[in-house]
């Protein structure tokens, strides 16, 4: 087999293969990606021996806010493998050059969101994303300031709604024009006023909000109002809320262990090992000396595997509740605490 990134040749395959292995996508949709989203240096496609493509990979790269700063960011899309071809190992092989690639192009954590949740927590992905969904009923109200797919402060309302929160996506320009167009695609409407946004849409015979974001609640509430007075009634997708319905979404993973390291640690002093089977540079023990990491021998003081230290460093895990669980050994009371995460409308 052979794993390069995608030449303009390869890019009819890889469509080829997105169609055949998710047919429940639109041909609009998958013309919308590859014309968008898709570049043939952040792709990787598989060929048997014979030159066959067997298996494609989507690797955009993002910036995201994580624990204060800024980091970049790489989100695996349309991983599949056509079904002929599967049970050769052939995702096991793209997963290691995909992790391996990403580390040398400084990328410091992965997310996805997978069609099966138990699929890629053997590379170390976890479920660090979780939405609460909220159904609301009623007549509502129709509000004047309420337009229909109106343009709006789209990124300041998103980021004003997003300080608080860990794990976003910084989005572009063009990333707004991405998923304004994307939505546009299922017929979507896009309710706006100068301070508040929501994307709706019919999945089904239900009217679903996936995001809405409002400067205020004032907002807020006109925003709902307005919204059941035209459905009638509407689940709400929101960050985790742990009074709400809560939904697993999206998985992450560490790439850089040692960057990583450098942020979390910041006033503290502890050691760790981690155990990473894919990124070689990740599999040891560290010294965290108030952001500057070292290299060191023997264990750490708590010891883990990537999958652990991807939990904890998301906050998505009670430490003391991840270590009854069995989840590590050692002591690392003080060096993790909890967030809420949020990360949505991802094109996959």
């Amino acid at each position: 087999m052979n794993i390069n990134f995608c030449t303009d040749s390869d890019k009819d395959f890889a469509k080829k293969i997105w169609r055949e292995c998710f047919p429940r996508d639109s041909a609009a949709f998958i013309d919308f990606y590859f014309d968008n989203v898709h570049s043939g240096n952040n792709s990787l496609i598989l060929k048997d021996n014979n030159g066959t493509p067997c298996s494609y990979m989507g690797m955009p790269q993002y910036e995201m806010r994580f624990c204060g700063h800024q980091v970049k960011t790489v989100y695996l899309s349309g991983i599949s493998t056509l079904s002929e071809h599967r049970g050769k190992g052939y995702m096991t092989a793209m997963m290691s050059q995909a992790l391996e690639t990403m580390y040398q192009r400084g990328v410091l954590i992965s997310v996805l969101i997978p069609a099966d949740a138990g699929l890629y927590t053997r590379y170390g992905y976890a479920y660090c994303y979780f939405h609460s969904h909220q159904n609301l009923s009623g007549d509502g109200k129709e509000n004047d300031a309420v337009r229909v797919n109106g343009d709006t402060d789209f990124d300041g309302i998103y980021e004003s709604c997003m300080s608080g929160l860990n794990g976003c996506i910084k989005r572009t320009p063009r990333d707004w024009y991405n998923i304004i167009n994307e939505h546009k695609l299922v017929e979507g409407k896009i309710y706006t006023t100068d301070n508040a946004y929501a994307f709706a849409g019919i999945y089904g015979d239900r009217t679903v909000v996936k995001e809405m974001c409002c400067v205020n609640e004032e907002e807020r509430q006109k925003m709902i109002s307005h919204i059941l007075y035209h459905h009638k009634s509407a689940r709400f997708v929101l960050p985790l809320d742990k009074t709400l319905n809560i939904k697993p979404f999206a998985q992450a993973r560490i790439i850089n262990a040692m960057e990583i390291l450098k942020i979390i640690s910041k006033g503290k002093r502890f050691t760790i090992t981690i155990c990473d089977g894919y990124i070689e540079q990740n599999n040891r023990t560290f010294r965290a000396d108030n952001q500057i990491i070292t290299e060191c021998d023997g264990e750490g003081q708590a010891c883990m595997d990537i999958y652990t230290f991807t939990l904890l460093c998301f906050g998505a895990v009670n430490p003391q509740k991840a270590r009854l669980c069995g989840l590590f050994e050692g002591d690392i009371d003080g060096i993790f605490e909890e967030r809420t995460n949020y990360i949505n409308l991802m094109l996959n």
